[in-house]
């Protein structure tokens, strides 16, 4: 499963789906990571497959045992579910703020980059201006520090998006 996870980072979502294909979880705890992996991967390849009780099964047994990095990587994956099934709502943002909250335990900035993007895109889609532009400023902060160009891309227009909505001049 950590080589699935090592593929999903590479963004090789193709790679990762023939790798799950072949593998059966044998214990709670392998079926809780598998599901988010599963989940991420048919996120990342825009497929609609999704199964609720896969992704809610990864966040019921990570809230018992606990592990801030894969429950909020299952909250931020069952909101990106949401998103994808164009339920944009304060329960999709309450999802995100709860992998938000569990993401500053960890020193994962990838993880915190990846929330802070869909909270400034999900808040500006609201109408949460302010919010949006407050997350859009994370997002570029967190996509600086990954030195990423692309993330930074990202960030940078995801920051132009929110001047121009609030109609703010930007530095």
């Amino acid at each position: 499963l950590e080589h699935i996870d090592s593929v999903l980072f590479a963004n090789f979502p193709d790679s990762a789906k023939s790798l799950l294909r072949e593998i059966t979880p044998e214990t709670a705890a392998d079926s809780a990571y598998y599901n988010i992996l599963k989940t991420q991967t048919n996120y990342l390849l825009y497929s609609t497959d999704y199964d609720f009780s896969d992704i809610d099964f990864s966040i019921n047994y990570y809230q018992k045992h606990y592990n801030a990095q894969k429950l909020a990587d299952a909250y931020y994956y069952k909101a990106m579910i949401y998103v994808d099934h164009n339920s944009l709502t304060q329960e999709t943002v309450l999802l995100l703020k709860k992998a938000e909250k569990l993401s500053e335990e960890t020193t994962d900035n990838n993880l915190k980059n990846k929330i802070c993007s869909a909270l400034a895109y999900l808040n500006g889609v609201l109408g949460n201006y302010d919010e949006s532009l407050k997350y859009a400023k994370k997002e570029y902060f967190y996509a600086k520090k990954l030195n990423n160009n692309r993330d930074i891309a990202y960030g940078l227009l995801r920051l132009s998006t929110c001047y121009e909505t609030t109609g703010m001049k930007d530095s």
